[in-house]
C-alpha cells in the first residue's frame, strides 16, 4: 500500500505543471529547481548524450550552492542520468560512446619535455597515430615518446568523475553508491559481450536476435543493461520535496555530512 502512494506521488510529481508551483521553487533564485525542471522535459534516454550532461553538469557547477543537500542529490541525478546514457548506449552496440562515458578521459594534453608547449591528444586515436609523423618504427617511437612526453589526464571521463565526486561528498548513501558501481560494471560486461560476439551495430544484434532460439534470446538479454528511469524520477521527486520541505532526509543522502548510513533505506538493487 506504501509503494503504491509512493508511485502514485511520482507520478503526480511528473504530471505537475510547472507554471502552478510556488515562485520561488521556480525562480532564477533557485537554480537547482531549474536544473531539475530541465531534467524533466529530457527524452530519456533516446535524447541523450554526452554534451547534454555536460552542459547541465556545468550549470550545476556554476550555481554555487553546493552547500545545499539539493546540490548532492542533483549531483546523484546526474549520476544516473550518465548511467542510463551509457547502458542504453552499449545495449544497442554504441560501443565508442558507452567507453567515452566509462573510460576515455575527455580531455588528455600531451606535454613535451623542454619545449615549453602542449598538445591536445585526439580523444579517439593513438598517441602514435597522432605524433609519429616521421613514420619511426613503433617500438623506436615509444622509446622516444617515454623519454620526451608525458600525458597528463585533465578532463576524466564523465561517470567517474561524478561517482569521485559524490563518493567524496560523504553525504551520498552507500547502497546508492554500491548500485551506481554494480550497474557501471554491467555496462562493461554488455559491451564485452557483443564484442566477443563480433556485433559492431544494433542491426546486426537484431538479425542475431530475430534468428534466436528463445533460450539464446534470453540469454542475449541477461546480458544487457536495460536500465530504467524510476531512479532518476525518484530523485527528481526527492529534489522537489526537498525544495517544499527543507527538512526533508531524502533517502539518497546520509543524514549529515561524514555518518555513515545507519538508518538510511536500499535506495538500488
Amino acid at each position: 500500500m506504501e509503494t503504491a502512494r509512493h508511485d502514485q506521488s511520482i507520478r503526480d510529481y511528473s504530471n505537475l505543471e510547472f507554471s502552478n508551483l510556488p515562485n520561488a521553487f521556480i525562480s532564477c533564485q533557485n537554480p537547482i529547481a531549474e536544473i531539475n525542471e530541465r531534467l524533466d522535459k529530457l527524452n530519456v534516454p533516446w535524447g541523450l548524450n554526452e554534451k547534454t550532461v555536460e552542459s547541465i553538469l556545468r550549470d550545476l557547477e556554476e550555481s554555487d550552492v553546493s552547500d545545499q543537500p539539493e546540490y548532492w542529490l542533483m549531483m546523484v541525478r546526474l549520476t544516473e542520468l550518465t548511467l542510463i546514457c551509457a547502458g542504453h548506449y552499449a545495449d544497442h552496440c554504441e560501443f565508442s560512446a558507452a567507453g567515452d562515458l566509462l573510460f576515455n578521459p575527455r580531455k588528455i594534453l600531451i606535454h613535451c619535455r623542454k619545449q615549453d608547449r602542449s598538445i591536445l591528444k585526439n580523444r579517439h586515436g593513438r598517441i602514435c597515430d597522432q605524433m609519429n609523423t616521421q613514420g619511426f618504427p613503433y617500438r623506436d617511437f615509444i622509446d622516444w615518446f617515454q623519454k620526451h612526453a608525458e600525458i597528463q589526464i585533465v578532463t576524466p571521463p564523465l561517470l567517474p568523475y561524478l561517482l569521485e565526486h559524490v563518493e567524496k561528498s560523504g553525504r551520498i548513501s552507500t547502497s546508492y553508491l554500491d548500485g551506481v558501481r554494480k550497474r557501471s560494471r554491467q555496462v562493461a560486461i554488455t559491451i564485452g559481450f557483443f564484442c566477443a560476439w563480433s556485433l559492431s551495430t544494433m542491426e546486426e544484434m537484431y538479425h542475431r536476435i530475430q534468428m534466436a532460439t528463445p533460450e539464446t534470446r534470453k540469454w542475449i538479454e541477461d546480458h544487457m543493461c536495460r536500465f530504467d528511469k524510476d531512479l532518476f524520477d525518484r530523485i527528481g521527486f526527492e529534489i522537489y520535496r526537498m525544495s517544499q520541505n527543507p527538512s526533508h532526509r531524502s533517502e539518497f543522502l546520509n543524514r549529515r555530512k561524514g555518518v555513515g548510513t545507519e538508518g538510511t533505506q536500499s535506495v538500488c538493487n
